[in-house]
């Protein structure tokens, strides 16, 4: 069986390929690209180290994750605020 190892949001600094997880804080209906052709959904996901408790401001705490798929039926749903969200092989970009 393989093992994961997954990276905690907070510590991807770095582009590269990481598997990770967070919550899921906001999410956008797909759209479709028209550049690429490829429906896009958007999501905005906060590391698990988040919690109610938690004061001030979140920006740098929030990661923003692109999911594409040439077929919209093959996009993930999400239903609620707060739901886990795990990728394998996301590939992380850095804007600074």
């Amino acid at each position: 069986m393989h093992k994961y190892h997954y990276t905690k949001l907070s510590d991807l600094k770095e582009d590269g390929v990481f598997n990770f997880y967070g919550v899921l804080y906001d999410a956008a209906f797909p759209t479709l690209d028209k550049s690429s052709g490829q429906f896009v959904c958007a999501l905005k996901l906060i590391g698990q180290d988040i919690n109610c408790k938690t004061s001030g401001d979140l920006s740098g705490s929030i990661i923003n994750v692109m999911i594409k798929s040439p077929k919209r039926e093959i996009l993930p749903h999400f239903h609620n605020i707060g739901e886990i969200v795990r990728i394998h092989r996301g590939r992380f970009v850095s804007i600074n």
